[in-house]
């Protein structure tokens, strides 16, 4: 079945937002390094609201998170969310 035209421009625009992280973006929105992540915003916002990300505000004047920070944290929780499902002991 084709994609209707939302769906292809979503799609697209998901595709630039990875391309763009996978380029090695230092700083990006919250957003864009959650989509490109295939997160909610709404998870990284609380993250953010909590402190576990940094949010800066750009020279642009865009709130932008550093992307090493944030995939650093959420490796981090990756592997704790694991290790709790699992129940493997360190």
């Amino acid at each position: 079945m084709a994609e209707n035209m939302d769906d292809a421009i979503k799609r697209m625009m998901a595709e630039d937002e990875l391309d763009a992280a996978q380029a090695g973006l230092s700083k990006m929105t919250v957003i864009e390094w959650a989509r490109a992540r295939s997160l909610q915003p709404q998870i990284v916002y609380y993250w953010v609201r909590t402190g576990k990300i940094k949010q800066e505000l750009c020279v642009c004047g865009r709130k932008v998170i550093d992307v090493a920070g944030a995939d650093a944290y959420y490796a981090e929780k990756q592997e704790t969310d694991k290790k709790k499902a699992g129940g493997v002991t360190p």
